[in-house]
């Protein structure tokens, strides 16, 4: 194969290397609030039967508390705290004692991970209309990588995949662009080479 070839075969594979994710980047924790609360509604407050989160490839539910995901809340009502949203048991809630956008359900994972969907469930024993959510994903320095607004889960499971941080072209990563560059001029500088000592 000639030096120019390898080259851009070399590229290629860099190329497609550097588009081999398929869900969200970086992500380290996860918050849900209440869609209702935001809307000034006083039915808003939070009921989570289930939240789960699968990482891109494995598809293990790194928000189970089995596989080191933990939870937070401002307030839980009564027998209801956090750690019930990602116990694994769909029977039982988080459920917050306030209705106000203060009010939230924080679900961090043990390691910065990449998510390619989540599932959420509400409530199935009634007050179901409460179970409208916002969902917002953070990296480890608490920066924004993701929201997604009014959540339904009023009928039970929800389920909705992530975007592909790779999708956009504008943002395959400085570094891959310019090794992949780095390689196709190296190929085009040994190809001339080989020319010149021929002559």
């Amino acid at each position: 194969m000639r030096p120019l070839k390898k080259a851009i075969f070399a590229g290629a594979l860099l190329a497609t290397s550097s588009f081999s994710h398929s869900g969200l980047i970086g992500v380290q924790h996860v918050v849900i609030t209440s869609a209702l609360a935001a809307m000034g509604n006083s039915e808003g407050y939070i009921q989570v039967g289930e939240f789960e989160a699968f990482e891109t490839g494995s598809g293990i539910n790194v928000a189970h508390q089995a596989n080191g995901g933990s939870a937070s809340s401002l307030s839980f009502w009564g027998g209801h705290p956090p750690m019930q949203a990602i116990d694994g048991d769909f029977s039982n809630i988080f459920h917050s004692r306030g209705n106000t956008t203060s009010e939230f359900l924080r679900v961090d994972f043990s390691a910065i991970t990449e998510l390619s969907s989540i599932n959420i469930k509400g409530r199935s024993t009634g007050f179901n209309h409460r179970d409208l959510f916002n969902i917002e994903f953070f990296d480890a320095s608490g920066g924004s990588l993701y929201q997604a607004l009014n959540v339904d889960a009023r009928n039970g499971l929800t389920t909705f995949g992530l975007p592909n941080t790779k999708t956009d072209p504008g943002s395959v990563p400085v570094p891959a662009t310019a090794a992949l560059f780095l390689v196709g001029l190296a190929g085009v500088t040994a190809s001339q080479s080989r020319k010149t000592k021929k002559a």
